[in-house]
């Protein structure tokens, strides 16, 4: 407990398109020592349409130390990402990927870990309450609809019925 008090969350609040929790996990740990990291996918429509790479929206990552944290977030928020140190040719042309991008962070006070997990099944249970409103209130369209159409037939049976005598 004591050790949770003394950490640090940043959160993000854009990811580079391409960027995955290995890579934001060794960017930022040349700066301090990272302990835990949870980047929120992109979903909905757009992911549907694209199929293609994970995309991350927004992410949170928690440092060993509140201090180190509030250092990072002041120092590089705003800051381009840029290029990756790196001998090799293709590490340097992953790295200038994301050198026009810039950093989109701030530190979090009094912020703890298990608030995220809370906030992240709360936004699961209200995404499954609204589905199943929407369900239901689709249900009740529907035999509403069938209902009419049943009513609209033994309308036209009548009026047959009648036309023929």
């Amino acid at each position: 407990d004591r050790k949770q008090r003394k950490r640090g969350i940043i959160y993000i609040s854009r990811i580079p398109p391409g960027m995955t929790p290995p890579k934001v996990r060794h960017l930022l740990s040349g700066f301090g020592e990272v302990e835990r990291i949870f980047l929120q996918d992109g979903v909905g429509k757009q992911r549907e349409r694209e199929q293609g790479a994970r995309r991350f929206t927004e992410g949170w990552v928690e440092f060993l130390s509140k201090s180190t944290a509030k250092l990072i977030a002041s120092s590089l928020n705003a800051q381009p990402i840029g290029f990756v140190s790196s001998s090799s040719r293709k590490a340097n042309k992953n790295a200038r990927r994301w050198q026009d991008d810039v950093w989109t962070m701030k530190y979090l006070p009094g912020f703890k870990w298990h608030m995220l997990s809370e906030q992240m099944a709360h936004e699961r249970a209200a995404h499954a309450s609204r589905l199943r409103t929407e369900l239901s209130q689709s249900k009740v369209e529907q035999q509403d609809y069938l209902r009419k159409v049943e009513r609209a037939r033994v309308a036209r049976n009548k009026e047959e019925r009648k036309r023929q005598r």
